[in-house]
């Protein structure tokens, strides 16, 4: 229970202790006092020339005191400075925490120099291929966070799904203060990840790997045997009766592994009573399923294709009322043969009724 917000049991807590010295038996408070040295040299530095700046990997940024508090004074917001320049190089996309926005000269605001600034800015980057550092806020509303002006020139890399894009400046915010965040706690206690089997397949493909051994190309073996004779000053005999490249043939079977084992196979077939009953059962197999094929195949009317339509043709099918028997193909090259006569068409359907009204002008 508590009054007023003031607790009425505490518990006693164990205080920071306090440095003294002895003095003759009593004990007086020491006062600290911090001294900044230099890391290389170890000699003292005067609070004056120190200043705070902003690392990027080696490069430093100054960034002073007042520098940070001038984007929380309302009567200068919105307002953005530079503070500093890096390599475009170094620029990465997936840092950007926003929608980037379009930097460009306004005539319309009271500013000093708007487009000269800014054009002399813009072409100092593009040519320098560096991006500026900028530190402040857009809207009076808005605390200061840290930008990247980027600018838009196509030969810097820039370029977007919109084409044309205008050229300027990109102010492209970065993360800073709670926009960079560590894992949360529930992230943070993770069961442990189940335990990696080894992947069998990995050791199967491993084997054949290692089992495996290419066989020699035979034409580029029976080059180079040519020019190891030739170099070798080798005498090889050659039958005048057997035609070049009869013998080359055969020296080239000779090399060649591959055909060396089909032939070992084909004589471990034929030796083998067992395996010769097995090829001949597929290729009973193979060939009942062919003519099973060819059983099924529907008949083509080729005579249909191959038959000019005459008028004494068509005239006769008009009489007994089987245009329709006739195919597209056929009844197209009868309306291309009277081709003022009859119009064309696209589709069978129009074809016919353009035939059977030229009928039905003519012989009706």
């Amino acid at each position: 229970m508590s009054v007023q917000g003031c607790p009425l049991f505490k518990e006693p807590r164990l205080q920071s202790p306090y440095r003294f010295f002895d003095d003759n038996g009593t004990y007086r408070y020491v006062e600290s006092q911090s001294v900044k040295l230099d890391t290389a040299t170890g000699a003292k530095v005067n609070d004056d020339d120190v200043v705070s700046t902003v690392g990027f990997e080696n490069q430093h940024a100054t960034l002073n005191r007042d520098l940070i508090s001038k984007p929380f004074d309302n009567e200068n917001k919105p307002v953005l400075q530079i503070v500093g320049f890096r390599k475009i190089e170094y620029f990465v996309h997936h840092y950007s925490v926003g929608t980037p926005a379009l930097v460009t000269p306004s005539d319309l605001e009271q500013y000093t120099h708007s487009r000269r600034s800014f054009s002399a800015l813009y072409q100092a980057l593009t040519a320098k291929r560096k991006l500026a550092l900028a530190w402040g806020s857009t809207r009076k509303n808005q605390a200061p966070t840290s930008y990247y002006l980027v600018p838009t020139a196509a030969s810097l890399g820039y370029s977007t799904s919109i084409e044309p894009y205008p050229e300027g400046l990109a102010l492209i915010p970065l993360p800073f203060k709670d926009d960079v965040r560590c894992l949360p706690g529930y992230l943070l206690q993770m069961e442990p990840s189940a335990p990696i089997f080894p992947n069998q397949i990995e050791d199967l493909v491993t084997e054949i790997i290692d089992i495996f051994k290419p066989l020699p190309n035979p034409q580029i073996e029976w080059y180079f045997k040519v020019l190891e004779d030739h170099l070798l000053q080798r005498e090889v005999d050659y039958d005048p009766q057997v035609p070049l490249e009869i013998q080359k043939q055969q020296m080239v079977n000779k090399q060649d592994q591959l055909k060396k084992k089909c032939m070992e196979l084909r004589n471990r077939l034929g030796n083998s009573k067992k395996l010769s009953l097995l090829v001949a059962a597929v290729r009973a197999e193979l060939n009942r399923m062919d003519n099973f094929q060819q059983l099924n195949v529907e008949p083509t009317r080729e005579d249909k294709k191959a038959m000019l339509l005459t008028d004494d043709i068509v005239l006769k099918a008009y009489k007994l009322g089987q245009l329709n028997d006739f195919t597209s193909d056929q009844l197209k090259v009868y309306v291309n043969s009277k081709a003022n006569l009859i119009p064309k068409a696209k589709t069978k359907k129009e074809m016919l009724e353009n035939i059977t009204d030229y009928l039905d002008r003519t012989v009706g």
